[in-house]
């Protein structure tokens, strides 16, 4: 699912600005830890520490973005607390509260709660630039943002629950959690790739509400 915006974030790599160049190694990483999480089912019959490591990497990508993102906002003071604190929180989470027998489902609660936030800080720095108003359709970043947090918003819930059926062992209500997974992740595949596709015909800091770096 994620070839698609890797290949079109990368076929307009040169053409990126600073935050969409970072937003550009979530396909990438995802891509590498669906290959580790398969490596471990098949030989390992283990892969739940690919599962953290996922939650904790993807949550400090789009923190990394969004810090980028908003760097010339006023709210540019708050990522590098929310990141910090993603960073102490999640360690602790999967060393001592949940450990690497269940899902770090309290570290995506968290991502789920940063993440929404500063995109909605973002979302309204938008609004208070006239000229981006009318056509935030075309703008790359808004079409990403839509997508990340409609993916944090409908899975959350998911890898809530996910780790009663962990501890449970029932592998039929596990399969059907993660196949609800896999359509979240095609609609923030879809919305990825059409930020690369937008940002691949518009004018490097010129089309875009972001500081060059």
């Amino acid at each position: 699912m994620m070839l698609v915006p890797l290949t079109l974030a990368w076929w307009g790599h040169p053409r990126l600005v600073a935050p969409l160049r970072i937003l550009a190694l979530v396909p990438v990483f995802l891509l590498v830890m669906y290959a580790a999480s398969w490596i471990g089912k098949y030989f390992f019959h283990y892969n739940l520490i690919v599962g953290h490591a996922t939650t904790f990497g993807e949550g400090l990508l789009y923190l990394w973005y969004l810090r980028r993102l908003l760097a010339d906002t006023r709210y540019r003071r708050w990522p590098p607390f929310f990141q910090v604190t993603f960073v102490v929180f999640g360690l602790l989470d999967s060393f001592v509260l949940e450990g690497f027998k269940q899902l770090n489902t309290y570290t995506n609660a968290l991502e789920s709660l940063f993440v929404p936030a500063l995109v909605l800080m973002y979302f309204e720095h938008l609004l208070h630039t006239p000229h981006f108003a009318p056509r935030l359709s075309r703008e790359p970043t808004f079409a990403a943002n839509v997508g990340i947090v409609i993916y944090l918003m409908g899975t959350v819930v998911l890898y809530l629950i996910l780790n009663h059926y962990i501890l449970l062992n029932d592998a039929d209500m596990v399969y059907q959690i993660f196949t609800l997974n896999i359509v979240m992740q095609l609609v923030l595949s879809s919305l990825l790739a059409r930020c690369f596709w937008l940002a691949r015909q518009a004018i490097p800091s010129q089309e875009m509400a972001v500081r060059e770096y």
